[in-house]
This record gives structure tokens, C-alpha cells and sequence, in this order.
């Protein structure tokens, strides 16, 4: 593992990097993806930042400064000098990018979560922060360098989304001093909230309609899934249903929510949110996923059913 003064003495000494983030990417993706883009820019490196997949950015980030900047995984050259996976617990969830990044001279990975491998030969990993966004705002300090409106907005966006509006129990002081120094670069915390929070279609309302029908609930467990075919006339992408399961536990009674997407193929992405003393990694670990104690996931290719029955067994344990 490596410290943020080793962090950022080797983005100084390298010349060339490629960044990519996990697929489908959520806000801090996207955000610390585009704030540490600008920042390498910024100190004239040569930067290619890269998506994993060939995938639509959900609709609340399509307005993101330096979004355009982004290019396709086959863009990137083979053997680069540095890559840097951002906010990927796993090599595997870099998509297409895998492959390039295992071939780096240098694989750093920048991560908050709990890992299950540190799969890079390098690792920066603070499990105590609330987003990588909010790791990149202090490797930036670390630089010297100062933020600009841009990139300032982009680590905001990964904040406030990852901290699920600074309401979530990996909000700290430091994470809003983070937010208040943002704030001072010109970030309007109420335009990202209409961008983000306030940018929905009606399509989007019809599908939440559907999953908000479908809740179940049983003994502290509420849960609701999204089919592959509800997806059937409506124009939106997997993307924009991230925030779908704090519908879920906002219910009283709810102590563990968990949403089921049904992927191409038939797997499950399964979402995890608790209160109380619920361990989400440690139910994601059984599955092999990640995250964090109140917010983890996982992909799965057994049955609901089954999935439920296995939760309930380790809850049983507890």
C-alpha cells in the first residue's frame, strides 16, 4: 500500500497515463474519472481517460464538464506507462479495460472501498474516505495545485452522490470540509442537485412505478427488482436507477433494502442499503462483491429466491 506522498511523487516523475473507472460507472466514477483527467492535464501530462464498455453515461451526468473527453476502451494503446483504475474494487469490473490496465508498466489503484485483492502493483486505498472523489481532491493538495470551477464541480457531483446527499454514515467532517472548500470554487450545490436529483423523465417515473409496486417486505428485508424487459419502450439505461433503492430504505420497517437488476444474460446486480448493524460488504463478500458497510453489491447468477434465502441465513447468523 502505498501513501499519498508516494501517490503523488509518482504522477509527477511519469509522463504518460491512461484512467479508467468500473462499469457502468455511478457519480463517483464519473467524477473522480473526470477531476483527476483535468488535474493530470493540468500539469501538462499526456491523458487518455477511457470507458470500460461500450455504455451510455446515465442522463444525470451527460452534462458533466470534460464528459466529451472521455473515448472508448479501444482507443487505448497497449503496454501504457501508467493506468489508473478509479473507484474499482475489483480488476474485473473495468470491462474491456482489464486487459490494458494488467499490461501497465504501473497499475495504481485509487479506491475508498474494502477491497478483496489489491490488484494493482500499486494501491492507495482509504477505506475511511467517502468517495475517491474525495481522495483526488486531497492528492490535488498534495500537488499544490488549485482547483479550478470544473474539476471542483466533478468532485462535488462524486461527493454528494456517493454520500447520498451527505446523508449516508461515511459522511465526515473532513468530507464536508471537503464539500465547503468546492463550494468556494464556485460549485452551486443547488445546480448539481438539479442536474443530478432534478434531471428525470417520465420514463424513468414509469419504471420507478414499477419497482415501487413490486416491493416486498419481510422481516426487516425490503426488496424489488427491475426485468430486462421493463426497460421495453423507455428510453433510459441501467444507469439512471442507481438511486431507485433509497426508495427502498426509506421504509420504516426497513433495515436491509435490496434491489435486483436483471442484467443481458439473466445474472442479477444486486444492491445493497442498511441501517442499524447491518454489514452490507460482509453479505456482498459471501457473493464475491464490495463495498461498504452500508452500501455494498454484488452480481450473482443464482435465483432471487436463492439469494434471498442465503441473505437471510447470514442475517439469521448475526
Amino acid at each position: 500500500m502505498i501513501n499519498l506522498q508516494i501517490l503523488a511523487k509518482l504522477i509527477r516523475e511519469n509522463k504518460s497515463f491512461i484512467l479508467g473507472t468500473h462499469q457502468n460507472p455511478d457519480g463517483d466514477g464519473i467524477g473522480s474519472l473526470l477531476g483527476l483527467g483535468a488535474i493530470l492535464k493540468k500539469m501538462k501530462k499526456d491523458v487518455l481517460m477511457c470507458w470500460g464498455d461500450d455504455q451510455e453515461v446515465p442522463a444525470q451526468y451527460r452534462t458533466l464538464p470534460f464528459l466529451n473527453e472521455v473515448k472508448n476502451y479501444r482507443k487505448a494503446p497497449e503496454n501504457p506507462e501508467v493506468f489508473i483504475a478509479l473507484d474499482c474494487a475489483d480488476k474485473n469490473r473495468l470491462g474491456k479495460l482489464e486487459k490494458k490496465a494488467t499490461q501497465a508498466e504501473n497499475l495504481i489503484v485509487i479506491d475508498h472501498h474494502v477491497q478483496k485483492e489489491h490488484f494493482g502493483n500499486l494501491n492507495f486505498i482509504d477505506e475511511k474516505a467517502s468517495s475517491t472523489s474525495e481522495i483526488i481532491f486531497f492528492l490535488a493538495k498534495e500537488l499544490n495545485l488549485e482547483l479550478d470551477y470544473e474539476t471542483s464541480f466533478n468532485l462535488y457531483v462524486g461527493l454528494v452522490t456517493d454520500t447520498g446527499k451527505f446523508q449516508y454514515s461515511n459522511t465526515s467532517i473532513k468530507t464536508l470540509e471537503v464539500a465547503v472548500e468546492l463550494i468556494k470554487n464556485g460549485v452551486s450545490p443547488v445546480k448539481v442537485f438539479r442536474e443530478v436529483y432534478e434531471n428525470t423523465s417520465m420514463d424513468l417515473l414509469k419504471l420507478l412505478g414499477l419497482v415501487l409496486e413490486r416491493i416486498t417486505l419481510k422481516e426487516g428485508i425490503g426488496y424489488s427488482i427491475i426485468r430486462q424487459n421493463d426497460f421495453k419502450g423507455l428510453t433510459i439505461s441501467n444507469g439512471e436507477t442507481e438511486n431507485f433503492i433509497d426508495f427502498l430504505r426509506s421504509i420504516a420497517e426497513v433495515r436491509l433494502a435490496i434491489l435486483f437488476r436483471e442484467m443481458p444474460g439473466g445474472d442479477f446486480k444486486v444492491s445493497l442499503r442498511s441501517k442499524d448493524d447491518i454489514n452490507c460488504v460482509e453479505i456482498a463478500r459471501k457473493f464475491k462483491g464490495g463495498g461498504h458497510k452500508a452500501a455494498a453489491g454484488f452480481r450473482s447468477n443464482k435465483s432471487i429466491d436463492e439469494i434471498l434465502n442465503l441473505i437471510e441465513r447470514y442475517l439469521g447468523k448475526k
